[in-house]
């Protein structure tokens, strides 16, 4: 697909790209990129200590950069993904080759937030995620402390503002979200084998994460946090 080689080609050069996500679009940039992690620092007015998320084309690309998890969790994770919901875990040490050029390692992170992210059947961003080498960082379109921009004339408006990558095709089928899916996804931190906080409500209330994660036990509700 054309459409997924220009994004491919403008992740390689180290461009700044809206991408979609669930019922919000989002920002993404090469993770190997460390001028390009600093223009999205400039672009957002956002502080370096704030961690991004990063989405993945399937479990086992998430499972390979965390830790070790238990059956359990591999287990819930497979049933629940892809989902509006993203999950930060204790990072592994580097993966089979040398990857400290992978923005989480070159930063010194302890953990690290993947989600596998919810396409009706056969949308091309799939595809871009299945061929990116690396899992792909996301973050809302907006300046830091602002709402996220979700009208299409106001992301494009941003986009020409700030030289991102905005190909016409990106909104192809894109609906405005309503208001009750205007919400980042849930966010959740691993807090042991079989066990787990809610850092943000997001898209999924606590109870129906509950659910989800039945097995599992809530051991605490954090503040809200915005990745």
């Amino acid at each position: 697909m054309e459409r997924v080689e220009r994004y491919l080609s403008a992740l390689d050069q180290g461009r700044i790209c809206v991408h979609p996500a669930g019922s919000l679009y989002g920002l993404t940039f090469h993770p190997c990129s460390n001028s390009a992690y600093r223009r999205l620092l400039f672009i957002k007015q956002r502080l370096q200590a704030k961690k991004l998320l990063f989405l993945v084309s399937d479990h086992e690309v998430a499972l390979r950069y965390w830790r070790p998890l238990s059956s359990l969790w591999k287990e819930r994770l497979r049933a629940i993904w892809p989902a509006h919901l993203s999950m930060i875990a204790p990072l592994s040490i580097l993966p089979g080759e040398d990857m400290s050029s992978f923005l989480p390692y070159g930063l010194g992170w302890s953990d690290v937030g993947f989600r596998l992210p919810y396409y009706k059947n056969g949308h091309w961003f799939d595809h871009v995620l299945g061929k990116f080498p690396y899992p792909l960082p996301t973050t809302s379109i907006n300046l830091s402390g602002q709402l996220p921009l979700v009208k299409v004339d106001e992301i494009r408006q941003f986009a020409v503002r700030y030289d991102i990558y905005c190909d016409a095709e990106i909104f192809s089928g894109y609906e405005e979200p309503r208001d009750d899916l205007m919400s980042p996804s849930t966010l959740i931190q691993w807090r042991g084998p079989a066990s787990y906080s809610i850092l943000r409500e997001g898209y999924y209330s606590s109870h129906i994460t509950q659910n989800l994660f039945s097995g599992l036990s809530c051991i605490q509700q954090e503040a809200s946090f915005v990745p």
